[in-house]
């Protein structure tokens, strides 16, 4: 199941459009973030689409619900911020922070985008839970020069 949460109708319809092109189903949409959470609890989707500007909830505020929220069905389900280069440049350290999985910047391909999916889906990072922080690791890549301490167990 993919979802998208976002108002805009021509881009709503594109990106439903891109992703059932490449095979996607069950996507689903809330008008709203209240609504959209309620949705997600009961679905439980594969994977989150959520724009930088939802209407009633921050795609922070909603990552940190399903990151946090004792009714999220799943804390780890990867979300994919869409947002414009301007609104990552400024916020990408709190959302990031926020638990937000990846992100396509806009202007964006459909390429982009499915490629994006396959990823998070294909190639899950490890999630890190500790007092200031849950959601995906920050590594991208390991170092085989490293000589500092290991504090993970995948170390």
């Amino acid at each position: 199941i993919f979802w998208w949460s976002r108002t805009r109708f021509p881009l709503k319809k594109l990106l439903v459009s891109v992703l059932k092109t490449n095979g996607m189903k069950n996507i689903l949409a809330a008008e709203n973030g209240q609504k959209w959470f309620l949705l997600f609890c009961n679905h439980s989707p594969s994977v989150v689409l959520a724009d930088w500007d939802m209407v009633s909830m921050s795609a922070m505020e909603l990552t940190q619900k399903i990151r946090h929220d004792s009714q999220s069905p799943n804390r780890k389900t990867p979300v994919v911020l869409i947002a414009s280069g301007i609104a990552a440049r400024t916020h990408i350290t709190e959302t990031r922070d926020a638990g937000v999985t990846a992100f396509v910047l806009k202007p964006f391909s459909a390429n982009d985008l499915v490629e994006c999916i396959t990823h998070v889906i294909n190639d899950a990072r490890e999630f890190i839970n500790c007092p200031a922080y849950f959601g995906p690791s920050r590594r991208r890549k390991t170092k085989s020069v490293y000589t500092g301490p290991f504090r993970r167990t995948t170390d």
